[in-house]
């Protein structure tokens, strides 16, 4: 499994010492040997008259058949939006066929070696009414 720097890179919080660093944090952390179900799986998810578009950076199917969705992250703060996650996780439902219940989701902060879950999913409707009333959300 390849793990790309981009998001780091991006945002310009990982200097080039640390982008070459994070490959080598990721293989020793708790992610580096899970093989993953699929990975960088774009989906197209509507909801509220808003299309969104993203990429799952990791999917992983846990042996109760349940699903693990996992979103790395290599800037130095965690400071990631858990509705993120939300709508990863709705989508990755709907695209399966399967309840949101089965599916949970994390961001791993690479150069924090830490895995945070969200305090809170939302709902579908709760993610409509976000996103019809805040046009910024992109």
């Amino acid at each position: 499994f390849f793990f790309q720097a981009e998001d780091g890179i991006r945002d310009k919080l990982v200097t080039g010492v640390q982008t070459c660093a994070l490959p080598i944090s990721f293989e020793k952390s708790q992610w580096g040997s899970r093989i993953p179900y699929d990975v960088e799986r774009p989906f197209v998810y509507s909801v509220g008259g808003r299309v969104v578009r993203g990429v799952i950076d990791a999917i992983y199917q846990q042996p109760d058949g349940s699903w693990l969705l996992v979103d790395w992250k290599t800037n130095s703060a965690a400071t990631a939006d858990d509705l993120q996650l939300s709508i990863y996780r709705l989508a990755w439902a709907r695209i399966q066929g399967c309840s949101a219940a089965d599916v949970q989701c994390a961001f791993y902060y690479v150069a924090l070696d830490q895995t945070l879950t969200p305090a809170k999913y939302y709902s579908e409707a709760e993610l409509e009414d976000i996103l019809t009333k805040d046009a910024t959300i992109r």
